[in-house]
């Protein structure tokens, strides 16, 4: 089996369990699966494995098997007491999860490292964004993908906490490439400023790019 890709830019505290191929399918419940019964049949596999994962992370945790259902949005719906996040991607998936008395939302997100179909990175882009990928260096890395799964791991820490929905032109990411870091300025009236920062990393690995975002409890 492929090295860990998710569990490397993760904080320690937070249970990560990923999946290549078809492991461990059979342990999503019926009424999980429900939810994709009129999907594809790639769908419905990809949606196994991810669930999957999450049983592995909370067992990790302490909890009894159980569904983990799905909220209006999508968003996975974890036991009490327990925050995470879920990603799936062609034959990879994972899961963090980790309690809520040390975090207060996570978010990861893993994309095939491969150019990111025609158009799409002006639509998710701002200009300044695109300024910024011009910059970073050549060095083989499809950074309008990078920038494409920061953002959506921006936005899966985002909802738990707020319970709105963001656009692709609600966050500002820049990339520090240098430390395999990323940082997102949601911009919304939450706080006196007038926007938000969400922290994050990201890795370039085994044909995939993953990102992680951790928000850590104000101690």
């Amino acid at each position: 089996m492929p090295d860990s890709l998710m569990a490397r830019i993760m904080p320690s505290s937070v249970a990560v369990a990923e999946c290549w191929g078809e492991c461990g399918q059979a342990s999503a419940f019926p009424e999980e699966l429900s939810a994709v019964e009129r999907a594809v049949p790639k769908r419905r596999a990809e949606f196994a494995r991810g669930r999957a994962c999450a049983h592995n992370v909370l067992a990790r945790l302490g909890y009894a098997p159980a569904p983990i259902g799905r909220g209006r949005r999508g968003d996975p719906l974890w036991p009490n007491g327990i925050v995470g996040s879920i990603t799936h991607c062609g034959s990879y998936a994972a899961a963090a999860a980790a309690p809520d008395d040390r975090f207060s939302s996570l978010g990861i997100d893993a994309e095939i490292h491969e150019p990111l179909p025609s158009g799409t990175l002006q639509i998710i882009s701002n200009k300044e964004e695109l300024d910024m990928i011009r910059q970073l260096p050549r060095d083989g890395t499809w950074w309008g993908t990078v920038l494409f799964s920061a953002k959506e791991s921006i936005f899966k820490a985002w909802y738990p906490i707020f319970r709105t929905w963001l656009g692709f032109g609600e966050a500002q990411v820049f990339i520090d490439s240098e430390n395999c870091r990323f940082s997102g300025k949601v911009m919304s009236a939450v706080g006196s400023s007038g926007h938000f920062i969400l922290e994050g990393r990201y890795r370039v690995d085994q044909g995939m790019v993953a990102t992680s975002v951790a928000v850590g409890r104000a101690r």
